[in-house]
């Protein structure tokens, strides 16, 4: 049985991560940017840049956003993110992981590995 089969229940359930524009307080920087959130089976693309259809030249960077109880934490870099998430990914399947739910501390311990920023600390 591989990983796919093992977890095909999680995979139909699971959330695919939406891709939204998000620009910096200025707005002198565009960002394409997923959202974690605690407590939802979610799938991220391990390579957004070849699964989505997007003009890159009106993006800066990839980023994640981070959300505790629909609260926003922060940002943090995508490729970052990816990395401190590799001990809660459940399976991967055709560049996509999907990424158990994750508790409050979780959320936190990734945005900290990830090297986040605080909502509060962004300029």
């Amino acid at each position: 049985m591989t990983k796919m089969t093992s977890y095909l229940e999680e995979w139909q359930k699971a959330q695919t991560a939406n891709l939204a524009a998000t620009s910096s307080q200025d707005h002198t920087k565009t960002y394409a940017t997923f959202t974690l959130e605690n407590d939802k089976l979610l799938i991220f693309s391990m390579q957004p840049d070849k699964d989505y259809e997007v003009n890159f030249h009106a993006f800066n960077s990839w980023r994640m956003l981070f959300m505790i109880n629909d609260e926003i934490i922060g940002y943090a870099e995508y490729e970052r993110t990816l990395s401190a998430l590799k001990p809660y990914i459940l399976a991967t399947e055709n560049n996509s992981i999907l990424v158990q739910q994750l508790t409050s501390e979780q959320i936190e311990d990734i945005f900290n590995k990830a090297g986040g920023i605080y909502e509060s600390e962004i300029s």
